[in-house]
């Protein structure tokens, strides 16, 4: 096949035009089991609505060639709403003044939404949500009449 040449006049637009509603309410409580150990506990709710308007076109006297690869594709007006609820959980102790210990685990959320790449007439525009997992271990320390601190922290995260 013949490659894809631009020649004058083929200009191609794409008009994307998107509004994002988000709400969320979150909140989290800390008990203190003894004086050295706590655990927290924290839940988010959110709510994400999306309206887009896509428009893909070239303008007159595109040559055929640019036409061909890259033709008008009205995808018009889309919505979309997401809904979700995570969580965590965290527990710590401390050692000793300068020696605290965490693990964490959590999860997450990402709205999905739409591309605004221009695309091939039929190619889905909307990309689904995201969520995850994630786990978290670690130390927190300071050394040397707190004029040196040294944490370290392992997570690995579930998608």
């Amino acid at each position: 096949p013949a490659p894809c040449r631009m020649v004058p006049g083929s200009t191609a637009f794409q008009d994307f035009t998107q509004e994002t509603r988000s709400v969320a309410a979150f909140g989290s409580l800390t008990r203190y089991l003894t004086e050295q150990w706590d655990v927290t506990a924290g839940l988010r709710y959110s709510m994400d609505d999306k309206d887009v308007d896509i428009a893909h076109y070239n303008a007159p006297g595109a040559a055929p060639p640019f036409t061909n690869v890259f033709g008008t594709n009205i995808i018009g007006p889309q919505q979309r709403s997401d809904r979700n609820a995570t969580w965590s959980a965290n527990s710590r102790y401390r050692f000793t003044d300068s020696l605290m210990g965490f693990v964490t685990v959590g999860t997450g959320f990402k709205s999905g939404g739409f591309n605004a790449t221009r695309v091939a007439v039929g190619t889905p525009v909307e990309f689904e949500d995201e969520e995850s997992i994630s786990y978290e271990a670690g130390i927190k320390s300071t050394w040397l009449d707190q004029r040196l601190q040294l944490n370290a922290t392992a997570y690995w995260t579930v998608l």
